[in-house]
């Protein structure tokens, strides 16, 4: 599954993750593992950061972007359950307070291809 983030990571714009998950896999697992996961990248590369610790994981959350909508999954949803037309959308992992930041970074991303 890949996901991106959209917030700030210190590392590239547009970047993501490719990450295996299984049906019982929960939004919030895959939340902190993105975090916990591009955290580790910007110390691998001697980047500034932002370096964002446990404590501040609640702080983030899964979202599906499909189209022109942006929808923040509950911690306990299974992103596996996801139904068509979801090959046309994107996982992105977000802080809560930036609401409609993921559709934001969408739609950047989408204006490079």
């Amino acid at each position: 599954m890949q996901v991106y983030a959209a917030y700030e990571t210190g590392l590239a714009s547009g970047t993501s993750l490719k990450i295996h998950v299984t049906p019982r896999t929960t939004a919030r697992e895959v939340v902190d593992l993105v975090v916990k996961q591009l955290n580790m990248a910007v110390l691998l590369k001697g980047k500034e950061g932002p370096i964002y610790t446990n404590d501040r994981l609640p702080n983030f959350c899964l979202v599906a972007v499909i189209g022109a909508r942006e929808r923040c999954l509950r911690d306990d949803f299974k992103p596996l359950q996801l139904q068509n037309p979801w090959k046309k959308g994107r996982l992105y992992v977000r802080q809560k307070q930036d609401v409609l930041a993921a559709l934001e970074q969408s739609s950047r991303h989408t204006a490079y291809l």
